[in-house]
């Protein structure tokens, strides 16, 4: 009886550890790493991806990826208000075809407050040493409070 229990057990254990590794997806070691596109993954995340290629004078892996992750890190907070900036153009409230009068320059400055509360969730380096840092922005409501700020900064600037 204990046998054929075991027997049967093993066969199971057997069979599900079959059926896993046929249905596993093996990624190609060769592509690199795929995260989400930037934007909003949920309402209250905000998600940018920032691509930095290691200085011309760095030498060495280590120094390569140092310079790359430096200067990534150095204009990170620029990087995700410029990708707001690009998400705050769809958000155009009804009845202002042409927001007027306001620069991208004065809404990326509005911008960099939500840039500022993010922080790298990951960072991933590619075959030639550049850095993939995926930038997290987290707040409760934040597409929300990001599209009523962006409404009411056009509003005040919207020629009708």
């Amino acid at each position: 009886m204990k046998f054929k229990i075991r027997y049967l057990l093993t066969a199971a254990c057997a069979a599900m550890t079959l059926h896993a590794s046929c249905t596993s997806a093996i990624k190609n070691a060769n592509q690199p790493f795929e995260s989400p596109a930037e934007g909003f993954i949920n309402p209250d995340c905000y998600q940018v991806i920032i691509k930095q290629k290691p200085s011309s004078t760095a030498e060495g892996l280590v120094g390569k990826r140092e310079s790359a992750f430096f200067e990534a890190k150095a204009g990170m907070y620029d990087r995700a208000a410029e990708s707001l900036l690009a998400y705050s153009r769809s958000v155009i409230p009804d009845g202002c075809v042409n927001p007027g009068g306001i620069t991208d320059n004065q809404l990326k400055d509005s911008l960099i407050e939500y840039a500022g509360r993010g922080f790298i969730f990951e960072e991933y380096y590619d075959r030639d040493c550049s850095v993939n840092l995926v930038f997290r922005i987290i707040a409760r409501s934040l597409q929300n409070e990001i599209n009523s700020s962006i409404i009411e900064i056009k509003k005040s600037y919207c020629s009708r």
